[in-house]
């Protein structure tokens, strides 16, 4: 389980593979297997809490030093304030993050996306007594469910560790993914490796965990250009591969 301690309201997270043992509706034919992401309300760690607190009387003194900015320094004041507050009192409000990645894979699901999982239901809930150590009596839970990509995660030891042909074949792959995704109108903020799902048997990559991502509209919006520098962006650039790849060969 992961622990978001650093941005109120906080919260865990756990991932888990469902598997369909029943389908009375029929509404899940053809599908063995989903991913299920629980996400509730818990208590900000108290670093957290002595960063906003700290925060705020910056804002409070600037307030009066800055009369001039009266207005923005009030709005922080505020802001940080309900940040404090949800910091240890539940709300059945979701994280911004867990809102952002419901509305990205609806989004995958309403143009199809191919190189992307997509949305199959959510329910509400509230955080009960005993659920975790740090859970908030009666915040949020939010369960989520949605298609499974096949393939892995490619830790970065063994990316390096192929040869130079695959690097690039997946690379290639990568590039088809992301733009596939963009053409849907989201774009993926949180780059990195562990967001990409490598299907070995179909040679084709997935771009998955849109927790931090912005979505646009594609019919208004100029689609992002691919850059070579996406790969480092990603964690999956052939200048540090090949570094580490020819370590290995010694």
């Amino acid at each position: 389980m992961e622990l978001q301690q650093m941005s109120s309201p906080c919260e865990a997270r756990q991932v888990f593979t469902a598997v369909c043992v029943e389908d009375p509706l029929g509404c899940y034919r053809d599908m063995n297997e989903a991913v299920v992401k629980i996400k509730f309300q818990i208590r900000a760690s108290q670093a957290t809490f002595q960063y906003y607190e700290d925060n705020l009387a910056t804002y409070q003194e600037n307030l009066i030093h800055y009369p001039e900015s009266r207005i923005r320094a009030q709005q922080l004041i505020d802001k940080t304030k309900a940040a404090l507050y949800l910091c240890i009192h539940p709300t059945g409000d979701p994280n911004e993050d867990t809102v952002q990645e419901i509305v990205a894979l609806q989004r995958s699901l309403d143009l199809q996306c191919q190189n992307a999982p997509q949305f199959l239901d959510f329910a509400e809930s509230a955080v009960q007594p005993g659920m975790h150590r740090e859970g908030i009596f009666r915040g949020y839970c939010v369960v989520t469910l949605m298609t499974k990509v096949p393939g892995f995660r490619v830790p970065y030891t063994t990316f390096c560790g192929w040869s130079p042909a695959q690097r690039d074949e997946m690379r290639e792959a990568f590039k088809k993914a992301l733009l596939e995704v963009w053409k849907c109108g989201i774009r993926p903020n949180d780059c990195a490796l562990r967001n990409i799902v490598w299907d070995e048997r179909e040679r084709k990559c997935y771009i998955v965990d849109f927790e931090d991502s912005q979505l646009f509209d594609p019919e208004r919006t100029p689609l992002p250009k691919f850059d070579e520098f996406e790969f480092r962006l990603w964690g999956i650039d052939e200048e540090r591969a090949a570094l580490l790849y020819k370590d290995k060969l010694g």
